[in-house]
């Protein structure tokens, strides 16, 4: 399935952030710093960040569904968007200046996916003006994907594609990777009987960069769900791990990622069509071949 006619305009960076809701900001934000290599980025709230970019990751602690941001090219394209899922009667709701200012951006429009999950349409992503600077050499190069579970994958699928602007990448089994720019993918969404964030994850600079942070996991001992691995339809070499609360996270390097304009492959569901060099998951039944 391709991009509706209209083609949206996406930021440079289309994945902003997501807003996690966890039991414990105080755990969530030590294993952020201490396992993850994020930076805080701002003292009042419990938000980090992984590149130039404010924010990366927000943890939460309200009772709501995890929210994820996506970056247009600026305010007219995202008003322009807002008004046409409106005129196909989606329910928008402009979020206020006080909760644009929680998620460091000018403008953010909120609506969901068919799965229920709080999608965020936000313009003007703020930068800051200093380097990114962890407590520890992390190498990371940024936010870069999510996992979404879905309740209903074609349905999913419609609405990322005719309503939000996406394109399908490549498909699993069922499992639909969507493109947003010129990354192989910044979406997965696995079919599962229930909605929520799958996994979130972070580029790294290099080969390197991923092994040391593996060794890092195995030595805090935090454990590894998935990989190392290397994903069959991107090229993305990863690690996939879980923290104390349940949330699961990654890290990837994207050196020689499979890029370009190509109608999507259908690839056989088996662990090796979910990673080249058939490492298994047997823990989260989304990301196993079954």
């Amino acid at each position: 399935m391709s991009r509706s006619d209209a083609v949206t305009p996406f930021s440079d960076q289309p994945l902003a952030y997501s807003r996690i809701p966890v039991p414990s900001l105080a755990m969530a934000a030590r294993f952020a710093i201490d396992v993850l290599g994020l930076e805080r980025s701002d003292e009042r709230e419990f938000s980090f960040r992984s590149d130039e970019r404010r924010r990366s990751i927000m943890f939460t602690d309200e009772a709501a569904p995890p929210a994820i941001g996506i970056a247009l090219a600026d305010d007219e394209a995202l008003v322009r968007l807002a008004e046409t899922l409106s005129s196909r009667h989606i329910s928008v709701a402009e979020l206020d200046g006080e909760a644009c200012r929680r998620r460091a951006v000018r403008r953010c429009f909120s609506i969901s996916d068919p799965t229920g999950h709080s999608i965020e349409l936000v313009a003007c992503v703020e930068l800051s003006a200093r380097r990114f600077h962890p407590l520890r050499d992390s190498g990371l190069a940024g936010f870069s994907t999510v996992g979404l579970r879905s309740r209903d994958i074609d349905a999913d699928v419609r609405f990322w594609c005719e309503t939000i602007g996406a394109e399908v990448a490549d498909r699993v089994g069922d499992i639909t990777y969507l493109r947003f720019d010129a990354a192989h993918h910044r979406i997965a969404l696995y079919p599962s009987d229930r909605g929520g964030l799958l996994y979130a994850s972070f580029a790294v600079k290099s080969h390197d960069d991923l092994m040391r942070n593996a060794y890092l996991l195995e030595e805090r001992q935090v454990r590894i769900v998935h990989g190392p691995g290397l994903e069959t339809v991107s090229n993305r070499m990863f690690v996939r791990f879980q923290a104390p609360d349940g949330a699961v996270f990654a890290f990837e390097f994207n050196g020689n990622e499979e890029r370009g304009d190509r109608r999507p492959r259908q690839f056989a569901l088996d662990r090796y069509a979910l990673c080249a060099w058939g490492s298994p998951c047997r823990d989260v039944r989304e990301l196993a071949a079954a």
